[in-house]
């Protein structure tokens, strides 16, 4: 409709802010079950408006470089690796059902940012390979079935070790998604 990008990443962004404001009242105001948080699309959409945000406002494989080469490189790949690392090492259950979340999704944005922009750089030059070509194409549905799996494959065989019972969701969840 004519709206400035900037505008819509504006609007996508106070969205993103929202969806936060909504999973704070739920968790600390309504004491409501993790699996809302975890599952549900009103809690969760907020991943999917940041990828928005990053293809309508300086879009990686369209606009110019906000950024040095360097800076991307070497400041803004690692701070947001090093802000999802921090993300899963931080074991308070609010914090992982509120502002994890959308922690994660901004940490990932300079990632998907240097993955499209530098797809030979050497940390991302993995994802051109077929198999990840393929696990890309799964991704999605992956997500969708993997902690399902996870969940009953650990009902049904509590007596094998967890890296063994990782090894059977991953390939389980993966046919799944196929």
């Amino acid at each position: 409709r004519g709206l400035p990008l900037r505008r819509i990443a504006a609007v996508l962004a106070t969205a993103c802010v929202v969806i936060l404001a909504w999973r704070l009242v739920l968790i600390l105001g309504l004491d409501a079950d993790m699996h809302h948080t975890y599952y549900a699309s009103d809690t969760r959409f907020d991943s999917i408006l940041l990828g928005c945000i990053l293809a309508v406002w300086h879009n990686p494989a369209l606009d110019p470089d906000p950024l040095t080469e360097r800076t991307w490189k070497y400041v803004a790949a690692p701070a947001g690796l090093l802000a999802i690392v921090a993300t899963f090492a931080i074991r308070d259950e609010s914090f992982r059902e509120t502002f994890r979340y959308s922690v994660q999704g901004i940490a990932l944005m300079p990632l998907f940012w240097c993955a499209i922009r530098y797809p030979a750089w050497g940390p991302m030059r993995w994802l051109n390979t077929r198999t990840a070509a393929f696990m890309g194409r799964l991704s999605y549905a992956f997500y969708l079935v993997h902690f399902t799996v996870i969940l009953w494959l650990a009902g049904r065989l509590p007596q094998i070790g967890q890296v063994p019972r990782a090894g059977i969701a991953f390939a389980l969840s993966t046919a799944l998604a196929y």
